[in-house]
């Protein structure tokens, strides 16, 4: 199909064109200079136009008159660049269209004969009153070492405030960012904030204007890593006065994280699942409905197999879906295959002495008979369904399979071995665990060893947090209708099949074993306190 064949379509089905060429090596354009070609074009009525800029030198030099020296066009190409601009600036501030850059076509000019690109951009335009996705704010909560903050920064939104108690964490999330930005971090604990505090940080925000909230309340209180304590856990309490600032601010959206273990945690009444109804129950008072969703971090092109809960609150008649995965362990539909392990570590740069753990004798020789995606067996407690035990693996103990993703990266130091081929058994280092949770390598990491592990393991992946924050653009840039203000919750939406058949079979194996499993954690606890 020619380019006029092309473009005589896509005028037939609606579509808007710009069309514009390059020399075949030249060099991909900015997209400022894009949107300003495109602002041009705009001066004539939205014309259709094919002009002969060679790229962004060329641009800077024609600023002030785009009379091209061969032009080709459709219709009469606008050589009044101030106006364009005007228009340009205009779009910035509203940005009332899209782009998609459909596939570039070569062709042979008729003129010099020389090769061309020919690049075509379909040109949607947009409802002015529809928020852009750069225009997308939030302020972050338990922020640690920016995980999610940097996913959703990642996806073009701009973040105005963020927050957490740990020191070595708010100085990880400063030393990442500029010097203003560097003024609305804060070293705060939540118990003592309020939204004026927020605000008076944020800038120019006042209530009603924050698109969301995002964070994680501390994941220990319901953990399979940690004592699983729960609400009776001070820590487990946190996540009432992150609603509690939510309803202060009155975001549009909220986001939080946690462990799956919040799933089937234990309310109040003991029942398996009942603390997350607490929490959507306490959210529904408010005004808020709630969806869930487990995301696996692999499935999003993380190399590391790890589930987490994810809570978005909404306002009734304004609900979000969660992003579609793009990878899977046996690709279907156009999806990518998993990331390996060994694929991930392969851009990492070469670990230094002063990096590697090696196992003690003693580990070394139980290790030695363990096969890459096992570890050494920890036994358990002998259960009415399990009379041999519930057992695990220990701790610190598990040869990471290089073939398939990782397993979760932990907040401790004993992270999984690797058998590399040079320094022979070692544990995975910091630089190693944070591109296993898909931070950038330029990623700066302020604290001791332990903290930085710590940090790491705690983080959401961006990559993970990215695909959220897209789905979330996506569902604000096409919803037709947005409620304003507080809405009146009757009922809680139903949780999806595939929770409440976890929930299920937490409560049928807690109605088995849960007496002899719940005398191990009052060990636990009389051994903490």
């Amino acid at each position: 199909m020619t380019v006029g064949e092309k473009i005589r379509e896509g005028l037939e089905g609606g579509d808007r064109f710009l069309v514009f060429r390059s020399h075949l090596h030249a060099s991909v354009r900015s997209r400022a200079g894009t949107m300003l070609r495109i602002a041009c074009a705009a001066t004539q009525g939205m014309c259709h136009t094919i002009a002969s800029v060679s790229g962004a030198p060329s641009l800077r030099r024609h600023a002030g008159c785009h009379a091209n020296r061969h032009p080709f066009a459709l219709n009469a190409y606008s050589d009044r660049c101030s106006a364009a601009q005007t228009i340009l600036a205009d779009w910035t501030s509203v940005c009332a269209l899209r782009l998609v850059k459909c596939p570039p076509l070569v062709a042979r000019l008729a003129r010099n004969g020389k090769k061309y690109v020919l690049h075509l951009f379909r040109v949607r335009f947009r409802s002015a009153d529809r928020r852009r996705r750069s225009m997308n704010n939030f302020i972050s909560m338990f922020s640690g070492a920016g995980g999610l903050d940097l996913g959703f920064e990642q996806a073009g939104w701009t973040r105005r405030f963020a927050s957490d108690l740990d020191a070595d964490a708010v100085a990880t999330l400063r030393a990442n960012s500029t010097q203003q930005e560097r003024s609305y971090i804060g070293q705060n604990d939540i118990r003592d904030l309020t939204a004026e505090d927020v605000f008076a940080r944020a800038g120019d925000m006042a209530k009603g204007n924050l698109v969301a909230i995002v964070g994680g309340p501390p994941c220990q209180s319901w953990s399979s890593a940690g004592h699983q304590m729960g609400l009776a856990d001070e820590r487990g309490q946190l996540f009432r006065y992150f609603i509690k600032l939510a309803n202060s601010l009155d975001p549009r959206f909220i986001v939080m994280e946690n462990v799956r273990g919040l799933l089937t945690a234990r309310g109040p009444d003991g029942e398996p699942g009942s603390a997350l109804a607490l929490l959507r129950e306490d959210l529904r008072k408010e005004g808020w409905q709630t969806t869930v969703s487990l995301l696996n971090a692999a499935d999003f092109g993380v190399a590391q197999r790890r589930v987490r809960l994810f809570v978005i609150a909404h306002r009734t008649g304004d609900c979000p879906e969660f992003p579609k995965q793009t990878h899977a362990r046996e690709p279907d539909n156009g999806q990518s295959e998993w990331v390996s392990l060994e694929h991930c570590l392969s851009s990492v740069q070469s670990v230094a002495e002063d990096e590697i753990i090696c196992p003690t004798p003693r580990l070394a020789a139980e290790l030695a008979q363990i096969s890459p995606g096992s570890g050494v067996k920890s036994p358990g407690k002998a259960e009415a369904t399990r009379p041999g035990g519930h057992w695990g693996y220990k701790q610190g103990a598990f040869i990471a399979d290089l073939s398939v993703p990782a397993r979760t990266v932990t907040a401790s130091t004993a992270q999984d071995w690797i058998i590399d081929p040079i320094h022979g058994l070692r544990r995975l280092c910091p630089r190693e665990c944070a591109a296993v949770q898909s931070f950038p390598a330029a990623w700066k990491w302020e604290g001791k060893r332990a903290s930085v592990y710590r940090q790491i393991g705690n983080a959401v992946p961006p990559k993970l947090a990215k695909a959220v924050a897209m789905s979330l653009s996506d569902h604000i840039e096409n919803a037709v209708i947005v409620p304003l203000g507080r809405t009146i919750v009757q009922e809680l939406t139903p949780l999806d099949t595939r929770l409440l058949a976890a929930i299920a079979y937490t409560k049928r194996d807690e109605a088995r074993n849960g007496k002899s499993r719940r005398s191990a954690p009052a060990l636990r606890r009389r051994r903490v306190s």
